[in-house]
C-alpha cells in the first residue's frame, strides 16, 4: 500500500509496481472518464457569451477547459504507463516527475521509489 507523504497536500509515494496497479483503469473506468469527457467537451461548447459581462462565460470556460483537461491527463497516464520487469527493476524517481505537465492545469505527480524499508 502507498505510503502517505506528509506535506499540505495529500500525496503518496508509490513503489514501481504499486503506481502500475494504480493506473490500471478497467475498460468500465475508462469509458466512465470518456464518457466524463464527452459530457464536458458537450457542455463548454453550449457556453452562450453574454456581451455585456463576458466574466462569467471565461471563468466557466476555463473551468470546464480545466476538467476535461484533468480527463485528458488521467487517459494519458492509462495510456503511456508501462508495467514493470520486475519489483527488483523498480527505478529511483525522488524527485516528484510530473505526470502530463502542464502549469495551467491539473498536474498529476507521483513519487515512485525501489522498494520501501519496512
Amino acid at each position: 500500500m502507498p505510503r502517505p507523504i506528509t506535506n499540505t497536500f495529500s500525496e503518496f509515494e508509490f513503489t514501481t509496481e504499486e503506481f502500475y496497479q494504480a493506473t490500471r483503469f478497467s475498460q468500465l473506468s475508462l469509458h466512465l472518464i470518456q464518457t466524463l469527457l464527452a459530457q464536458t467537451a458537450a457542455q463548454r461548447l453550449s457556453l452562450k457569451v453574454d456581451t455585456k459581462d463576458p466574466t462569467e462565460w471565461i471563468q466557466a470556460e476555463a473551468a470546464l477547459k480545466g476538467t476535461m483537461e484533468a480527463y485528458e491527463n488521467l487517459l494519458d497516464l492509462f495510456a503511456t504507463t508501462e508495467a514493470p520487469q520486475s519489483a527488483a527493476e523498480a527505478v529511483e524517481v525522488k524527485d516528484t516527475s510530473n505526470i502530463g505537465v502542464n502549469p495551467f492545469t491539473l498536474s498529476t505527480t507521483a513519487t515512485v521509489t525501489k522498494e520501501r524499508q519496512k
